[in-house]
This record gives C-alpha cells, sequence and structure tokens, in this order.
C-alpha cells in the first residue's frame, strides 16, 4: 500500500503545478515597459514609495468578471490586473 501512498502525493503536487501554470500567464512588451516604468518610479523614493497598489487578480478572477459583467476586457488590461495589479490603494499610512 507503500504504492498509493506515493501515488496520492503525486497526484497532489501535479495538480498543484498544474494550478499555478494555470494562473501565469507570458508578459507582453506592454507589462514590461510598466514595470520598468513602475521601478523608476520606485528609485525616485529610495524604497519608501508613498503609493501602493492593490493585489494582482487571478486569470480566474478575471474571467469571472467578465462572465458576470458580460463583456470581454481588452489585453492589455486583463495583463495589468493580472501582473501589476488591480487598481492603486493610494498613499501609504
Amino acid at each position: 500500500m507503500e504504492w498509493l501512498f506515493w501515488l496520492k502525493i503525486i497526484y497532489s503536487f501535479t495538480i498543484e503545478v498544474l494550478d499555478r501554470m494555470k494562473d501565469t500567464a507570458p508578459k507582453s512588451a506592454f507589462i514590461t515597459k510598466v514595470e520598468e516604468m513602475l521601478d523608476q518610479y520606485r528609485s525616485l523614493y529610495d524604497g519608501n514609495c508613498p503609493y501602493v497598489l492593490n493585489e494582482r487578480l487571478t486569470l480566474e478572477q478575471i474571467e469571472q468578471f467578465e462572465a458576470s459583467a458580460h463583456i470581454v476586457l481588452p489585453q492589455d488590461y486583463k495583463d495589468f490586473l493580472h501582473h501589476i495589479g488591480s487598481g492603486g490603494k493610494g498613499a501609504k499610512q
């Protein structure tokens, strides 16, 4: 029965890896440029940037929104939500 134990471990690991892969999208040139610009902006503040971005959205969250709103978001905007963040929280407190 030891083989069953290892089979369960391999199965759960495979599911975890597939879930991570599903939520990982390649970065477009647009996203790469935005990341560079954000890094330049942050460097102006010596690591103490006064503004904070909201958390990034998963591809599943974006798809759920599109389905519930019956719309298709532009790809660059979906990429921004997924790779950068879902808006700004505003100034650090």
